[in-house]
């Protein structure tokens, strides 16, 4: 009996399923990945300011996800939270 085959990714076909039925590189490509950390800091935030959301959301529409996960992740430093 052989192993089954390893799970593709979604969006672009390559072996090596990571999170969400994408590889690594699509997923921190994705505006999951923004709307994950922004939710991620805004548990470690003492006091989630009210745009906090509209903030994240905004960059994930109008943002490469990656720049636009880096922006959620400094706003949160600046706030006084490790962001990961």
């Amino acid at each position: 009996m052989t192993a089954p085959p390893p799970p593709t990714c979604q969006a672009c076909g390559h072996n090596g399923q990571w999170i969400k039925g994408l590889c690594k590189t699509c997923y921190q490509r994705s505006a999951h990945a923004v709307a994950a950390r922004a939710a991620g800091a805004a548990r470690r935030l003492a006091a989630t300011p009210p745009w906090w959301d509209d903030f994240a959301g905004h960059l994930a529409a109008h943002r490469n996800p990656m720049y636009a996960g880096d922006l959620v992740a400094r706003t949160a430093r600046s706030r006084g939270v490790n962001a990961r």
